[in-house]
């Protein structure tokens, strides 16, 4: 079946990607009008396809189940945050014109929210050394991205560090003064905060979305390196925890609502996990992204939500599909750690979530291998535990 979308906005992308599949001249014409918190309505007929549709991202999802033949006559997503997280800093930079297709599809799956992981793969002003030879993008790069994907229902933020995995920029000579370690800013320095404020501003400059993530997972020896003193105890969880509130009190002041890696409040950063005196330290104002790739138990994650939901904070959950170190996804246990915890989302009724695609040790695998994972994740954002005919 080809459908004819002529009427539809963006119709020329569809019929790009999708030329067996959509046409501006022929096949059954697809009428679209808009409706108020519906999700989206489709009638289907010999003559035509009506769609009635509540925001740009159930239009395409609609669409996508189109040409899926997998037609529902109505549908409301029970989750509203539906991201990808694409790393872009271990040795593989996508191209603008991949992403847009990329996005294209990932639209018509259900994605409505997408970030770029760019731990120095992004252009700052005056700090020439920060992305040099790693294949930074542009602001203006970032821009058309940004603009490309609001046409398909997707909010695009940005996605930096700002206390570890920063040896890409430490590395430098230019910046050693800013080291606690070799892959961690010093978390007691004035002139942290001024260059931490920097990088804030520039990275969020290309966007329309107030949403920043800021990183600050694995921050391994945080406290021990040039910022130890000999003789005065440390407590890691106190630093890292006052560190993140004096970041969060910089976003507050560019109108920015942070994100942050959970991992080290949890205890699963190399450190125990923190105790409700030093997540008191944290300010309520900040998201906690909470990632887990390996159990299979969903009391386990039944256990850290609630630990999360009872400190206070909002949380994006974030499973992981095993793309790192790999050619290929490892679908078999992404389905084993992801379908877990999308029970319990579904379950506990969290309304965000962000898969994400890591690239470590090279970023060997591709994203254009991806599809099957990705129909599967974003199947599961629909329902738990999805038939396979879904995806």
């Amino acid at each position: 079946m080809k459908y004819n979308v002529s009427e539809i906005p963006f119709g020329e992308y569809l019929c790009e990607v999708f030329p067996d599949d959509f046409s501006l001249r022929n096949g059954l014409p697809v009428e679209v009008s808009e409706c108020d918190d519906c999700g989206f309505e489709v009638s289907l007929s010999r003559e035509k396809v009506v769609i009635r549709y509540s925001d740009i991202s159930h239009l395409c999802t609609a669409l996508g189940d189109l040409i899926s033949e997998d037609i529902h006559s109505s549908f409301r997503h029970p989750i509203n945050f539906r991201a990808i997280m694409l790393d872009c800093s271990r040795n593989a930079v996508p191209k603008i014109s991949f992403l847009k297709e990329a996005l294209i599809r990932m639209s018509l799956m259900g994605m409505n929210y997408f970030c770029l992981y760019t731990e120095d793969t992004y252009q700052v002003d005056g700090e020439p050394l920060i992305g040099f030879a790693r294949g930074a993008y542009s602001k203006d790069e970032i821009r058309d991205l940004v603009e490309f994907a609001e046409r398909f229902g997707i909010t695009m933020f940005p996605c930096i560090q700002t206390l570890g995995h920063l040896e890409q920029i430490l590395k430098y000579s230019n910046y050693r003064n800013l080291k606690d370690n070799d892959r961690v800013l010093n978390a007691l320095l004035p002139e942290t905060f001024d260059f931490v404020s920097k990088l804030i501003s520039e990275a969020s400059e290309p966007y329309k979305s107030k949403i920043i993530h800021l990183g600050m997972d694995e921050t391994w020896g945080i406290g021990r390196g040039a910022s130890f003193t000999p003789g005065v105890p440390v407590n890691p969880r106190r630093i890292y925890a006052e560190y993140v509130a004096k970041v969060a009190k910089i976003c507050d002041e560019k109108g920015l609502k942070p994100v942050i890696w959970g991992d080290f409040v949890l205890g699963r950063s190399g450190e125990a996990a923190m105790s409700d005196e030093e997540i008191s330290l944290i300010p309520k104002n900040v998201t906690l992204n909470y990632w887990n790739y390996h159990n299979e138990d969903e009391t386990i994650y039944e256990r850290d939500f609630d630990k999360i939901k009872k400190s206070g904070f909002d949380c994006i959950s974030s499973p992981g599909l095993w793309t790192w170190s790999l050619f290929f996804p490892d679908v078999a246990k992404m389905r084993k750690t992801a379908g877990p915890m999308m029970n319990v989302i579904h379950r506990c009724k969290m309304d965000k979530v962000m898969m994400t695609l890591w690239g470590d040790d090279g970023s060997e695998c591709l994203l254009s291998s991806c599809w099957l994972a990705l129909s599967y994740f974003f199947a599961a954002c629909r329902k738990p535990q999805p038939e396979e005919q879904f995806y």
